[in-house]
C-alpha cells in the first residue's frame, strides 16, 4: 500500500547510499588488482613495492666490494704535526704593535677554545649552499665632538699633529673637531638567515660547524662626502690612524692563503673592541668624549633637566622630613626622669613614628630610584658608567649572538664650518674560503674569495662642523644721518676645552674683533715638552702617574701649575673674519607687521656674504649650549673637594624596639609624619 505524501526517493534511500558505497568499494579494489600495486621511491624514484630492494642491494654489493677489495697503490701522507715546535713559536711571536696584526696569532697555536685547531668540516659532494648575504648596517649617525688633545699625545704621534694643523691648528692648545659616527650591525640576524633554509632548488643551509666559530668582523669600511656650493662631492673613505689593526691591508694580495684568514679571525675574535670600537684620543681638557651610549644618556638628562631639578628638591624635602621623624624617635627612647630610668619602649606613640619613619624612607627610596631613572645621583649630577654598568664597560658578545651591535669611528680629518655624511660597511671572512674541493664545481668560486662585505648603508644624516668662532647679533641700528649703521655682536671663541665669550661692536666697514676672558691662567698650561719625554703626573694620557684624590671632606687646594708648564694667557684676543657691511630691515616686518626688525650683513674675506638677525631668543639651544660651556670655562681648573659620605649618607633606620608585654600609655599624645610633596 503506497503511503500516502511519501515520495519514491524517500521510499528507497537507503538502498540508493548502500548502492553508491559499495560501487565505489570495488572501484579501489579494482584500482588496487589492475594499477600495478604499492610503489616505493628509493634513490628519487618510484619503484614497485617487489623491487623495492634491488637497489639498495646492489649498492651493498659496491660497497663490500671496495671495502674487500685489495688497497690503493699509495695512500695520501699525512703532514707531520711538531707541537712542541708550534708552542715555541707561539711563546717567541711578537706581541707588540705591527703593521701586518694578521701575523700576531700562530695559525694553529695550542690555543685553548673554540677558535684554537679548527677540526675539518666534511662537506657532502652533493650540498649546494645559496651565497652568503651579510646585512646592511644602519645609515650611520654623527655626534660631534670638540675638547682639547693632550699636547704629550700629540708630541709623540706626528700623524695626529699633522690632521690637527690641517684643521688650523699651531700649536697647543691643541683644541681639535671631529665626528664620531656610528653605525648598528644584527650579528643575530645574520645567523638567523644562515641558519634558515635557503629559497632555490636543491639549496640548503651551510653547515653550523663552518661558520660558528669561524666567522668575525674583520674590518669596518666608512666613506664620507662633504657639501660643496654645487652639491655632495665623491666618496672618499675615512683614512685609518696608525696603531689601529687593518686586517684588510693583511688579506687584500693575491694569495692569501686559509690560514693568513685562521690567523685574522683569531686576532678579530680577541680583539673586536679594538676594530669596531677604537678608542678616542687623549682629552686634557673640554667636555670627556662619550661613547654614543653615554652620549644618548647626557642628551636624555639635560632634555628631562626640570624634571630632575623637581625630584632633586621633592628629595631634599623627603630627607629633611624623614631626619625630623628620626630625631623624634630618638626623644622618645631616650630616657627619662632620673638617671638609670628606664626608656620609653613599645607605646602607641613609638609604633606611630616608627610607622611614619618606616612611610618616609620608602617616599625617599622612590625619589632616588626616580632620579636613578633618569641617570643621575641625588644631587642631579650625571652618574658615571661604573655606576650605571654600561654595556660598552663590558666585555663584547660574540657578534652573532648580538642583536645590535654598536660601530663607531673616529673622523678627525675635519675642517670647521664644514658639512659631511657618511656611510659604512661591514667586512667578514667568507666561512667557504678554502673549500672549493669538497663544492660542486658551478660553486667552486664561492669558495675563491677571502672576504666579504655586506652592502653599503645609505647615507646618513648631514652634520656640520661647528666653526672655530661663532657669532650672533644682539643688537642693530639701521643708522640715520651722519651715523653709520652698526650692529651689537657676541663672540664665541672655543680655547682650551671651552667657548669663551665677549663682545664687540662694529658700524659699517669695521671686522670683527672682540677680547674674550679666560680662567686663572694655571688652569689653561701651555706644556714645554721636550721629545722622547714622560707625560706628568696627572696627564690622561696612557702611562701617567695619577695623583692622589683629595681626602673626603677636606678643603680643597688651589691650582697648581703642572710640571714643565707655563702659564696660560689672561685675555685672548679673537678677530673673526667678517666685515660688517650693512644693517637692513627684514623684508615683511615693516610698519604694517608692527615694529620693524633688522639683521646684519657680514662679508668674509673670501667673499662669502651672511645675513644674521638680531638673536631675540635667549632659549635657542645653539646659543645656550655655547653659553653654559662658556659659563663653565671660567671656572675651570677650580678643585672641588670630595663628597663627605658621612654627610651626605641618609639617616640610618630606627632601632628595633624592645616590645613590653603591657605597653603603658604616655602622656599626652600627637602625631606627626608625612612625605615629601610632589611636583
Amino acid at each position: 500500500m503506497k503511503l500516502k505524501g511519501v515520495s519514491p526517493i524517500e521510499m528507497h534511500i537507503e538502498k540508493i547510499v548502500l548502492g553508491v558505497v559499495g560501487l565505489i568499494f570495488m572501484l579501489v579494489v579494482a584500482s588496487q588488482l589492475l594499477g600495478g600495486g604499492s610503489r616505493v621511491k628509493v634513490d628519487n624514484k618510484s619503484v614497485p613495492i617487489a623491487d623495492g630492494f634491488a637497489p639498495i642491494a646492489a649498492r651493498a654489493e659496491r660497497v663490500h666490494a671496495e671495502v674487500s677489495g685489495p688497497p690503493p697503490a699509495e695512500l695520501p701522507r699525512p703532514r707531520p704535526v711538531n707541537l712542541v715546535a708550534r708552542w715555541e713559536a707561539t711563546r717567541k711571536a711578537d706581541v707588540g704593535p705591527s703593521q701586518r696584526l694578521v701575523a700576531l696569532v700562530p695559525a694553529r697555536g695550542p690555543r685553548v677554545g673554540a677558535l684554537g685547531d679548527r677540526a675539518e668540516v666534511q662537506i657532502a659532494p652533493e650540498s649546494r649552499f645559496a651565497e652568503i648575504r651579510i646585512p646592511e648596517p644602519s645609515p650611520p649617525r654623527v655626534i660631534a665632538v670638540r675638547n682639547t688633545i693632550d699636547p704629550y699625545f700629540v708630541a709623540a704621534n706626528r700623524e695626529v699633529q699633522n690632521l690637527l694643523r690641517a684643521q688650523g691648528l699651531t700649536g697647543q692648545p691643541w683644541d681639535a673637531s671631529g665626528n664620531t659616527v656610528e653605525i648598528k650591525f644584527s650579528g643575530a640576524e645574520l645567523a638567523r638567515q644562515l641558519r634558515e633554509r635557503p629559497e632555490g632548488e636543491n639549496l640548503v643551509p651551510l653547515p653550523e660547524a663552518l661558520w660558528r666559530d669561524n666567522f668575525e668582523i674583520l674590518a669596518v669600511q666608512f666613506e664620507r662626502q662633504q657639501l660643496a656650493s654645487h652639491g655632495w662631492g665623491p666618496a672618499e673613505p675615512l683614512p685609518q690612524r696608525t696603531g689601529e689593526p687593518s686586517l684588510l691591508r693583511d688579506l687584500s694580495g693575491e694569495n692569501v692563503t686559509p690560514d693568513a684568514v685562521n690567523r685574522a679571525v683569531d686576532f678579530a675574535a680577541t680583539n673586536m673592541r679594538r676594530i669596531v670600537q677604537p678608542e678616542y684620543l687623549p682629552v686634557i681638557a673640554g667636555e670627556p668624549w662619550l661613547t654614543p651610549e653615554q652620549y644618548d644618556r647626557m642628551r636624555s638628562i639635560e632634555t628631562n633637566r626640570r624634571l630632575i631639578e623637581v625630584s632633586v628638591r621633592r628629595l631634599g624635602e623627603a630627607n629633611t622630613n624623614l631626619e625630623r621623624l628620626t630625631q623624634q624617635l630618638a626623644d622618645l627612647r631616650r630616657p627619662q626622669g632620673q638617671p638609670g630610668s628606664a626608656p620609653a619602649v613599645d607605646t602607641p606613640r613609638t609604633r606611630e613614628l616608627e610607622r611614619q619613619v618606616e612611610q618616609a624612607t620608602r617616599q625617599r627610596d622612590l625619589i632616588v630610584n626616580e632620579l636613578r631613572g633618569f641617570g643621575v645621583d641625588e644631587t642631579g649630577e650625571p652618574l658615571s658608567p661604573e655606576e650605571l654598568e654600561v654595556d660598552e664597560l663590558r666585555r663584547l658578545a660574540r657578534v652573532l649572538e648580538t642583536e645590535q651591535v654598536s660601530i663607531w669611528t673616529h673622523d678627525l680629518n675635519v675642517q670647521p664650518g664644514a658639512t659631511y655624511r657618511y656611510r659604512a660597511r661591514v667586512v667578514m671572512n667568507n666561512p667557504l674560503f678554502g673549500q672549493g674541493a669538497q663544492l660542486a664545481a658551478d660553486q667552486a668560486p664561492m669558495a675563491a674569495i677571502p672576504l666579504i662585505s655586506s652592502p653599503w648603508s645609505e647615507w646618513g644624516t648631514p652634520q656640520q662642523v661647528e666653526p672655530t668662532e661663532v657669532i650672533f647679533v644682539t643688537s642693530t641700528n639701521p643708522g640715520d644721518l651722519g651715523v653709520a649703521p652698526s650692529a651689537g655682536i657676541e663672540v664665541f671663541k672655543f680655547y682650551y676645552g671651552h667657548w669663551r665669550r665677549g663682545r664687540a661692536s662694529a658700524e659699517v666697514g669695521d671686522p670683527i674683533s672682540a677680547t674674550v676672558r679666560l680662567p686663572d691662567p694655571k688652569a689653561i698650561p701651555i706644556f714645554t715638552i721636550a721629545e722622547g719625554a714622560p707625560p706628568p703626573p696627572g696627564s690622561r694620557i696612557p702611562g701617567a702617574v695619577q695623583p692622589p684624590s683629595q681626602p673626603p671632606g677636606q678643603p680643597a687646594p688651589g691650582i697648581v701649575l703642572p710640571p714643565n708648564a707655563q702659564e696660560g694667557p689672561r685675555e685672548l684676543v679673537v678677530d673673526v673674519d667678517a666685515i660688517l657691511m650693512d644693517v637692513a630691515s627684514i623684508p615683511g616686518s615693516g610698519p604694517l607687521g608692527g615694529q620693524p626688525k633688522y639683521r646684519a650683513l657680514f662679508r668674509s674675506r673670501g667673499g662669502a656674504v651672511m645675513a644674521l638677525p638680531v638673536m631675540d631668543d635667549p632659549s635657542n639651544e645653539r646659543y645656550r649650549r655655547l653659553a653654559k660651556s662658556a659659563a663653565d670655562g671660567l671656572l675651570q681648573g677650580q678643585p672641588r673637594a670630595a663628597p663627605d659620605p658621612a654627610r651626605d649618607r641618609p639617616p640610618p633606620p630606627p632601632r628595633e624596639r624592645e616590645r613590653d608585654p603591657s605597653p603603658r600609655t604616655p602622656p599626652g599624645g600627637g602625631g606627626g609624619g608625612g612625605g615629601g610633596g610632589g611636583g
